[in-house]
């Protein structure tokens, strides 16, 4: 069976095609003979969507042994999870199992059978759902509501509502006797805080009042439903019942069963009636109140959604204790804190804040949208004052990261810290700390992150790499936009980490296979770079290139590079063509921005030269002489690196520009010094104009290689009269062939080449968030030492 499944790619598994109906006969005949276990059958079954378990062929070989797997089986074996599974996927398409008759249904020992709905309901992203196709299928029955409310008292009060013992109660509402209901009612009200949707919709009047629902109203034994007696109900609430009769009329939404068979001409008579309904402002309080509201809003955005503005804003407000209760209405109740919130905001927030404290995992649902200062920061206060368990943390990180994602980073990573501090000490529970640090991680990867916090996240990511891996995993399924406010130069960073750590499993050609968020993450990572094309992210591509030895980077660089340039190119006119002609020292560059593009090219191809040149690198040495020997080398002054790249970006850049050392660009004022940059390039265009571009020149060893690039290029070259856009080089020291009686050697120690470019860029980053680019060059001029030459006498 393993050699199965390793030999057919996953579409072609599926009975819908010809391929695929030939493995599943295959494997009925091999479950047939009893040669293919339950969990081969569910590892084949994997892929498959729904509509594929009503192949009659797939019905017959499933339906018994997966029956068996779960009546057999221990609790809890791989056996019968796989069997649960298969048998809650023919559940949901068939109503029904092959094979397997009612009175065997009926017959599965009592716990089997509410393990079984455990299962189906916890692993279900629809629990309610779930649960009440349980019911109907005669798995969940009214004498197991003791045993589910017991279930339920175990349970953390602020989780109760997201358990399968929830869901359970909430499917046997109608079908409990009073007695039974009774008792859930008595523990909701016993409960801390309240179980507020269980004691209201267990209370006898909403029980009372849907049983009166299911039934037609005003009706004879044999009189037939009709449409005009069902619009004349004087009552609005009356109506809504009339109107739940099921018809055999097919149609488009459904607000009520009934809606089909009415013409639009009664389909806008109900919709104006129900929006009287809802400007009148109901009681929504209890159950019965506030599903007639949502069913009349239902109505109405059936017919026209605008309509809905004409309700008062205060009904809405007055509306979301109710509202809350329903089971489902998401989308209204969204629909109605926006309007609430429009209204009267801090009333708005006091509710929330109420609910925050039972039900804060619905509250971070919609705090997704609505985006409230005021919850974010009551968030971020109980994530500092308590320790709350993994799901109310997660919750509660969402909340605060909505509208204070800044703040919201700075506590996660604070949190993640600390949980992976302790996840080795044996004191204490390993698993609690592995899924807090998850769900800290997690939160990041939604968050923008200042340079502290992404640094402490690569740390804990090159510290622990399993458990980096399970915060990719868990982003992936819970954050929204996992890593999407991710800095450029952070993106580059990060990429590093994961080609380096997180090699891609390779796969067989031709073959489909499930994308896992892991394997994929360097390529999710660098995927908005190669997407959203500007030269910064051509030149941190191309620095990834560099660094990989990956083509594919490096042409997707060049690409952008030359889509970039193309974008902004503009037709010259012709009488700078006639010039160009006439003058041929003069070239056509439209900006500033375009000639800094150009000079910070020109730097690029010295970069390169550098690398790969070591007698071009001993230009920047000067040998050093002790003892009639040479004793090494020692680093040019910063002033002769300046000088001699002027020459190399001069020559490399011909007639096309001229590049001047040390020009005054800003003049004295008063005590304050005139702006004299390193470098400045010149370039003389079409007609009388001349473009020019600042640079700045700082070696490793200064102390302020890395914030020069702000405080000296940033905010004092780039504020004058020669525009925001300017290039600066650092020039790397290293090696072995420095004499290590110089000084500057300890300095220049401080970072390595790779530290140094990612600093530098963090900085430009930065600077681009003001407004001023940047062109960062980072040169390696490290010697090693020539054990021929260095080394003897002159």
């Amino acid at each position: 069976m393993t050699w199965l499944l390793r030999v057919v790619d996953e579409a072609d598994r599926a009975p819908h095609s010809s391929m695929g109906r030939r493995v599943v006969a295959m494997l009925a005949r091999q479950a047939q003979a009893d040669r293919c276990s339950i969990e081969d059958l569910a590892a084949w079954a994997a892929p498959l969507s729904s509509g594929a378990y009503a192949d009659p062929v797939v019905r017959r070989m499933l339906g018994r042994i997966t029956w068996v797997a779960v009546r057999d089986s221990p609790i809890g074996s791989s056996a019968w999870r796989a069997g649960a599974r298969l048998l809650g996927a023919q559940w949901a398409a068939n109503r029904s199992l092959r094979g397997v008759s009612s009175e065997e249904l009926a017959a599965l020992e009592p716990g089997r059978r509410r393990a079984l709905v455990t299962d189906l309901v916890y692993q279900a992203r629809n629990g309610d759902a779930v649960a009440a196709q349980m019911r109907d299928m005669g798995m969940l029955r009214v004498e197991d509501t003791d045993w589910w409310l017991d279930e339920l008292r175990q349970v953390e009060a602020q989780l109760a509502g997201h358990t399968p013992a929830f869901f359970a109660l909430d499917a046997l509402a109608d079908a409990v006797d009073d007695e039974r209901a009774a008792r859930v009612v008595e523990a909701a009200e016993a409960a801390t805080p309240r179980w507020e949707s269980l004691a209201a919709r267990f209370a006898p009047a909403a029980r009372a009042e849907r049983k009166r629902r299911r039934q037609v109203s005003g009706r004879g034994e044999g009189e037939q439903w009709n449409v005009e007696s069902a619009l004349g109900e004087e009552e609005f609430a009356a109506l809504m019942r009339a109107l739940h009769q099921q018809v055999d009329v097919s149609g488009g939404a459904r607000p009520v069963p009934a809606w089909p068979a009415l013409s639009r001409a009664q389909q806008q008579t109900v919709a104006e009636r129900a929006l009287s309904f809802l400007c009148a402002g109901p009681d929504a309080a209890d159950e019965v109140g506030a599903d007639l509201v949502t069913e009349a809003c239902q109505v109405v955005e059936a017919w026209d959604l605008a309509l809905l503005d004409r309700v008062p804003a205060a009904h809405w407000l007055q509306w979301l204790p109710g509202l809350w209760q329903v089971p489902g209405g998401y989308v209204l109740l969204s629909s109605a804190l926006q309007r609430a919130v429009a209204h009267d905001e801090g009333a708005t927030v006091a509710f929330l804040l109420q609910v925050m404290i039972s039900d804060v995992t619905a509250v971070a649902f919609h705090q997704r949208r609505i985006r409230l200062p005021q919850l974010s920061a009551r968030a971020l206060e109980r994530l500092k004052e308590e320790h709350p368990p993994v799901q109310v943390l997660a919750a509660l990180f969402d909340i605060a990261a909505a509208a204070l994602p800044a703040e919201t980073a700075e506590v996660a990573v604070s949190v993640l810290q600390r949980s992976a501090a302790v996840r080795s000490d044996i004191a204490t529970d390993a698993s609690v700390n592995r899924d807090t640090a998850v769900a800290s991680g997690a939160c990041l990867a939604a968050c923008p992150m200042a340079a502290p916090v992404f640094d402490a996240l690569i740390k804990v990511f090159e510290d622990d790499v399993p458990l980096a891996r399970a915060i990719i995993g868990g982003a992936h399924a819970n954050a929204n936009h996992a890593w999407s406010a991710l800095a450029p130069s952070q993106r580059g960073r990060l990429y590093l980490w994961a080609h380096r750590v997180l090699p891609r499993q390779l796969t067989a050609p031709g073959r489909i296979v499930r994308s896992d968020p892991v394997d994929e993450f360097a390529s999710t990572v660098v995927g908005p770079l190669i997407s959203q094309p500007s030269l910064e992210n051509a030149a941190i591509l191309a620095d990834l290139a560099g660094q990989t030895s990956s083509v594919w980077l490096q042409a997707d660089a060049v690409q952008m590079r030359d889509a970039v340039r193309a974008q902004a190119w503009r037709p010259p006119s012709v009488a700078d063509v006639r010039e160009v002609l006439t003058s041929p020292s003069r070239r056509i560059i439209g900006s500033r921005e375009q000639f800094a593009a150009v000079v910070a090219e020109a730097l690029g191809h010295v970069a390169d030269d550098l690398r790969a040149d070591r007698a071009l690198r001993a230009q920047l040495w000067h040998r050093q002489r002790r003892d009639n020997g040479w004793a090494g080398y020692v680093p040019a002054e910063e002033r002769e690196v300046s000088s001699w790249l002027a020459r190399e970006l001069e020559r490399r850049l011909r007639d096309r520009a001229a590049v001047l050392r040390e020009v005054e660009i800003n003049p004295r004022l008063a005590d304050t010094d005139g702006d004299i940059p390193d470098l400045l390039a010149v370039a003389h265009t079409t007609g009388a104009q001349a473009l020019s571009v600042p640079g700045e020149v700082k070696c490793s060893w200064h102390r302020q290689v890395v914030t020069a690039l702000r405080d000296q290029l940033g905010l004092r070259y780039l504020q004058g009269p020669h525009g925001t856009t300017g290039v600066y080089v650092a020039v790397y020291f290293g090696g072995s062939a420095w004499d290590t009686s110089d000084s500057r050697q300890k300095q220049s120690a401080r970072r390595s080449l790779a530290q140094l470019r990612q600093d530098l860029l963090q900085e430009a980053a930065d600077l681009a968030a003001h407004g001023v680019t940047a062109h960062v060059c980072v040169l390696d001029a490290s010697l090693e030492a020539d054990a021929l030459s260095d080394q003897s006498a002159g």
